[in-house]
């Protein structure tokens, strides 16, 4: 069985997340790890098959060549690292959300990838959760009718949750085309956060196939009562003529249909 060679810059809780499950997995192997702060390298490496370890991420990327670069870190650095993969040669780029902290970078990005030819995939594993996955399944069978709405609401704020309520509510809906987008956002108290944010955004999409999708995140969103945790009141669901279907990140799922037609 072929392994494929991963390297990962960031050892935080979410790199260390990802090096874990790239370990356990006899499909993957991690040759390096890369991070500013050394001492944090020395306590990973023997928990991931003590890699190659280094704190400068291209150096380390352009000695190993993997196939799939995965990195961790803060988002302001997201083109940079993309650079960094691109040049060592992997296959794929793996990496967290946001994708980029301004629509400008967003394009150069995308415009990086789409020249190299290269693949990239961001983080939105929660689709893995049997929770969502039956929410999935119960769409796709039928048994809500014609689907007319998606929607998505999270009080946490933009740059950690948007991406998750867009993604997801695309998946119901078959990552039909969208026809046209309007959003407003408002307060500026979360602007000087790493994860730059207005304090509440909310947006309506009009896709091709008539869906329309209805999105509200951040400090104005509605509560989803049956959460009990403020990071996890993330609510994301599809209605059709015959009901409906929701997950809650952190409460499970639900659904209400008059036929199931699966």
């Amino acid at each position: 069985m072929k392994q494929y060679r991963v390297v990962i810059v960031g050892m935080g809780k979410r790199g260390m997340h990802h090096a874990t499950a790239f370990h356990a997995n006899p499909k993957f192997k991690v040759v390096g790890i890369c991070d500013i702060d050394q001492a944090r390298l020395e306590a990973a490496a023997p928990k991931v098959g003590n890699p190659k370890i280094g704190t400068d991420a291209a150096v380390l990327a352009a000695e190993l060549k993997p196939d799939l670069f995965c990195f961790c870190t803060l988002p302001n650095l997201r083109l940079e690292f993309i650079k960094i993969g691109i040049a060592s040669g992997a296959k794929l780029i793996a990496f967290e959300k946001p994708v980029a902290m301004t629509s400008a970078e967003g394009l150069q990005i995308k415009q990086a990838l789409d020249r190299s030819g290269i693949k990239a995939v961001v983080s939105h594993q929660h689709r893995y959760g049997e929770h969502y996955k039956k929410v999935k399944e119960i769409v796709a069978g039928g048994a809500l009718g014609r689907i007319h709405t998606v929607y998505g609401t999270a009080t946490g704020w933009a740059a950690h949750m948007l991406s998750h309520l867009i993604d997801y509510t695309c998946w119901f809906n078959d990552y039909a085309d969208p026809e046209w987008v309007m959003a407003q956002a408002a307060g500026r108290g979360k602007l000087s956060d790493l994860h730059t944010s207005p304090d509440y955004i909310a947006g309506f999409v009009h896709f091709k196939n008539g869906v329309r999708g209805i999105y509200d995140c951040g400090a104005g969103a509605p509560d989803v009562p049956e959460v009990p945790y403020w990071w996890r009141k993330c609510r994301i669901g599809a209605q059709g003529s015959e009901g409906f279907a929701e997950v809650m990140t952190g409460g499970g799922w639900r659904a209400v249909c008059e036929v199931d037609r699966r």
